[in-house]
């Protein structure tokens, strides 16, 4: 009777998983920002400085409950998986800011994924965006991110001799990261990508 039990437990489950990922795919459109991803490595950490743009093209409000991700290595081994979401007395989705969706408009997700240990290779990265509706209707829509090693050939210094002090830079939470593509000033320039994504800001002594 227990394992009967059981295996109708798991069997609903899975259902419940299979409905919730026949979601919206096709009705929620996810961007990366920019197209091609790089990976930036620091001394003990590797970063990646990409966002998301969630567009909602339904006919219904929704909010953005989880994200969840897979790394996998070259040899399509899982080596790492996080996840932000509504668990806990002040959850981790709060962290991103805005999770709400109104009717056909767009949500900016900076990723909030964006270091990993120096000493792992990632291939690739399998995100899922768990969504639900005022009629508590959950969809998902996914995306596969495949960032890029690049090895700059030539060695840029700057040439300035005295001292210097980055005053910001574009790590995560600088301002040359925090800029929404749908900020209505963004918008009324006809910015579409963020053009100091990369920048610093210096003083020397």
């Amino acid at each position: 009777m227990v394992l009967k039990n059981v295996t109708v437990y798991l069997f609903f489950f899975l259902l419940c998983e299979f409905v919730y990922a026949q979601g919206i795919q096709d009705r929620v459109n996810i961007k990366i920002v920019p197209e091609h991803v790089y990976v930036e490595k620091g001394e003990f950490t590797q970063y990646l400085n990409f966002d998301f743009l969630i567009e909602n093209l339904t006919e219904e409000k929704l909010r953005l409950t989880e994200i969840l991700i897979h790394a996998y290595d070259n040899e399509n081994k899982l080596i790492c998986r996080k996840m932000i979401n509504t668990n806990g007395f002040n959850p981790s989705i709060n962290t991103i800011g805005n999770t709400n969706l109104d009717i056909k408009d767009s949500l900016f997700i900076y990723n909030p994924f964006y270091h990993f240990d120096q000493n792992i290779i990632i291939n690739k990265i399998h995100y899922e965006f768990y969504l639900i509706s005022e009629k508590k209707e959950k969809f998902l829509s996914e995306i596969e991110v495949r960032p890029l090693y690049y090895n700059p050939k030539t060695n840029l210094i700057l040439p300035i001799k005295e001292r210097m002090m980055i005053f910001d830079g574009h790590d995560f939470y600088s301002h040359h990261r925090r800029f929404d593509l749908t900020d209505p000033v963004p918008i009324k320039v006809g910015a579409t990508a963020n053009p100091g994504r990369y920048a610093y800001d210096l003083l020397c002594s």
